[in-house]
């Protein structure tokens, strides 16, 4: 049986709570841990041993990790929107401690980021290609991209004369912005993807052109 594996953010004592609750179940294990107060992590090290490359003070590093399945909320009030979204973000499923957040709106964001990703749900990785050829970059997207894409390269490489293109035919799917994930629709709800994938595809085209 394949294993539900968890992260913790935010190492206090309530998150001692979840993981002798983790410890109970057969059905997952703790993998990784984050915190910005290192002596907090430090206390809860010398209960619950975790390995040092197992421990980060930044968030993205440890949502980059892909054997991480969940996400458990154990941070400051505050914080908890901004660590639950940023997790659902990264293909994250997420534990929240109570409050769920500071103010409705809040609630209301992390809602609308859960209903994104209950109807586009994560597929895989698409892939970004480039020829570099003089002043002229062939960007090449794994799917049917939107023109904001191409919008969002020759903005960032004004130097350079950008040629977007579609390389399998759209039999991927629509690569939706983020701004379309927003909006709804059926390019949207049809999209087997995830927000953020806007910016991900984009980031990746500029550093292969700037190579």
């Amino acid at each position: 049986m394949k294993k539900i594996r968890l992260a913790i953010v935010g190492t206090g004592s309530i998150a001692f709570t979840h993981m002798y609750g983790i410890q109970r179940l057969d059905e997952a294990e703790l993998v990784a841990i984050m915190d910005i107060h290192t002596e907090q992590m430090d206390t809860f090290r010398k209960t619950f041993p975790v390995a040092d490359e197992d421990c980060y003070t930044d968030l993205d590093a440890l949502l980059a990790r892909e054997d991480v399945d969940a996400v458990i909320v154990c941070a400051s009030d505050k914080a908890h929107c901004d660590i639950a979204v940023r997790a659902m973000r990264a293909g994250k499923d997420v534990l929240c401690e109570k409050p769920m957040a500071l103010d409705l709106d809040e609630c209301r964001e992390m809602m609308r980021i859960v209903a994104i990703r209950e109807s586009a749900p994560l597929y895989k990785k698409i892939p970004v290609s480039v020829i570099n050829l003089g002043p002229v970059a062939f960007v090449g997207f794994g799917g049917e991209p939107f023109k904001q894409y191409g919008v969002n390269v020759r903005n960032a490489c004004p130097d350079r004369f950008i040629v977007t293109s579609c390389n399998t035919n759209g039999s991927e799917g629509y690569l939706v912005t983020t701004k379309a994930f927003e909006e709804g629709g059926y390019e949207a709800s049809s999209a087997p993807f995830t927000p953020g994938l806007e910016e991900a595809c984009c980031e990746t085209a500029v550093k292969l052109i700037s190579k």
